[in-house]
């Protein structure tokens, strides 16, 4: 008896699983121990990693502040990049974090600002030169402007991090500075009323003087001599203007002329700003039932917006212009890709140049002078009977390199009679290439017809005008000669910018569309936000922006 329970309890231990569970316990605590170290050292590392990351987020946005913080003083003094790095800081106790170039080597000379809020984030700002090693306050434009499309540029670094990790972080932005002006705009006017030089003979001088005001200075109300008035031109049903548009007076409309775009020219969906500076809504008047179709849906006319001021000449390019690519009198310019054959006809004693196969000039600027012109250039009921002395620059053909064609009085877009219909002026192939047509007077386009007073005769009239240009007259208007005769052409197409001191006529009609004349097609090349043709010219007074800004790799540290 005793025997079996003995037996008995041995058994009973041998079924005992205590030790067991023990040792069980034990290996997961070890695996679990195991998985723990090495969760905590990922997580140490991704922290690492972390705070790197935000950082570096931390030292773009700083960056960025020292580009608003450029732009800021900009626009409380427009002048203020003129003294370079000789300006006051933001308080009395701060200097200004404004210095010449570096160039990453040695001790690091520049000023740096906290970003307000941000303890552990600061920027600096160098001024990029475009000529020289330093921005030069006794010559801040032939230093830092770039003359060719009226820009300069920046570059403000930002850094983050000494405070977290003992380091910083450093990332580096280039901006592009610009005036604000009528090249962000498609189509750009002073005045929405003719220019004097279109009215009889005997009304120009009252147009002259009383003519060059707005609406809403009471033009509608002015009469002259023998019941004269102002005219005033309106967008007809059928225009389209395929951009954005600003005048400094109210414009007038027919049915739904269409205004803005949906996308820009690389499909990427957009919204133009369609401003008026009328100073009463809703910005616009009619001739006849209908409103703006401004684009896209849900866009709108934008009313009492602030004016923009043209400048009041193109003389400086006379002296830009390299003398062998000044002419003198009624010039024409038929352009060849990257050459062109040039005919001037008012040279000294009368000689006619005539010069074939000419290369571009290297620095894009061609100028036409006025020689003996006496009466004038332009005659709106004989718009090709002038001296050959005035300075009138007949323009037509295909362009592959950047151009900018000025006169002291006109441009006159002119097909050649062996053109196909559509031709006008062009931007060749898949070329980059823009071209600057300025008039000091006019930018016309050649419009003859057996019903209109026309010499030459009728050769180059075409059914469609296409233009790639950016178009300026500066003291008058873009418009279409003989606008008000002939039969109904189709469409003026223009790509690119047109700014006009008075809105120039280029064709007549009413709501079923066009009677003389030509539709508007007008769309903007939206280059023009960052780039301009060689030398063209700015208004006068105009708030600064930043046209674009790109990351620099690597940062400057």
């Amino acid at each position: 008896m005793q025997l079996m329970n003995l037996i008995a309890r041995r058994l009973r231990m041998l079924r005992a699983e205590s030790g067991y569970v023990m040792v069980s316990v034990m290996g997961v605590l070890l695996v679990a121990t195991v998985f723990s170290v090495a969760a905590i050292s990922a997580a140490d590392n991704d922290t690492g990693q972390s705070r790197r990351d935000v950082d570096r987020k931390a030292a773009f946005g700083a960056a960025e502040a020292g580009l608003n913080y450029y732009l800021y003083r900009l626009n409380e003094d427009s002048n203020f990049w003129a003294s370079c790095d000789q300006v006051e800081g933001p308080s009395a106790t701060e200097p200004a974090p404004v210095n010449q170039p570096w160039n990453g080597t040695g001790t690091d000379p520049r000023r740096w600002r906290n970003v307000p809020d941000s303890p552990d984030a600061q920027y600096t700002i160098e001024l990029l030169p475009v000529s020289g090693q330093v921005c030069n306050p006794a010559d801040p434009a032939g230093s830092m402007i770039n003359a060719q499309n009226g820009t300069f540029r920046i570059r403000a670094t930002g850094r983050s991090g000494a405070q977290r990790r003992g380091q910083w972080s450093y990332r580096s932005i280039v901006g592009t500075f610009r005036r604000r002006g009528f090249l962000d705009f498609l189509y750009f006017t002073d005045f929405e009323t003719s220019p004097p030089t279109i009215y009889d003979t005997d009304d120009q001088g009252w147009a002259s003087a009383n003519c060059a005001r707005y609406v809403r200075d009471n033009r509608l109300t002015l009469t002259g001599p023998g019941g004269v008035t102002c005219t005033n031109i309106q967008f007809a049903p059928g225009d389209v203007v395929n951009g954005p548009m600003h005048t400094n007076d109210q414009i007038l409309v027919c049915g739904n002329p269409t205004f803005g775009r949906t996308q820009d020219s690389k499909g990427n969906a957009v919204t133009d700003s369609v401003e008026v500076s009328h100073n009463a809504s809703p910005g616009y008047r009619n001739a006849c039932t209908g409103a703006p179709n401004v684009r896209p849906s849900g866009n709108s006319l934008k009313w009492n917006t602030p004016t923009l001021n043209l400048p009041p000449s193109n003389g400086s390019l006379s002296t830009i212009a390299k003398p062998e690519y000044t002419f003198t009198g009624t010039t024409t310019i038929r352009l060849r890709d990257d050459r062109m054959d040039v005919t001037d006809y008012g040279n000294p004693g009368g000689a006619i140049r005539t010069q074939t196969n000419l290369a571009f000039p290297t620095n894009g600027v061609v100028y036409v002078d006025t020689g003996s012109c006496g009466a004038g250039s332009y005659n709106a009921r004989d718009p090709y009977n002038v001296p050959t002395g005035c300075a009138v620059a007949y323009v037509s053909g295909q362009y592959t390199r950047n151009l900018t064609i000025s006169a002291e009085r006109d441009v006159v877009v002119r097909p050649l009679p062996s053109d196909p219909d559509g031709s006008g002026v062009r931007r060749g192939g898949s070329t980059d290439a823009m071209l600057g047509l300025i008039g000091n007077d006019h930018v016309r386009v050649f419009h003859g017809d057996n019903n209109c007073p026309v010499d030459p005769p009728t050769g180059g009239t075409k059914t469609n005008i296409r233009i790639d240009a950016a178009i300026l007259a500066l003291n008058y208007s873009f418009m279409v000669d003989n606008y008000n005769c002939g039969p109904a052409r189709n469409l003026l197409t223009v790509n690119g910018v047109i700014a006009q001191r008075f809105r120039g006529p280029v064709g007549t009609g009413g709501a079923s569309g066009n009677s003389t004349g030509y539709i508007k097609s007008y769309s903007y090349d939206d280059r023009l936000v960052y780039r301009s043709p060689p030398f063209f010219l700015d208004p006068v007074q105009s708030a600064w922006q930043i046209v674009r800004y790109n990351e620099q790799v690597p940062a400057r540290k």
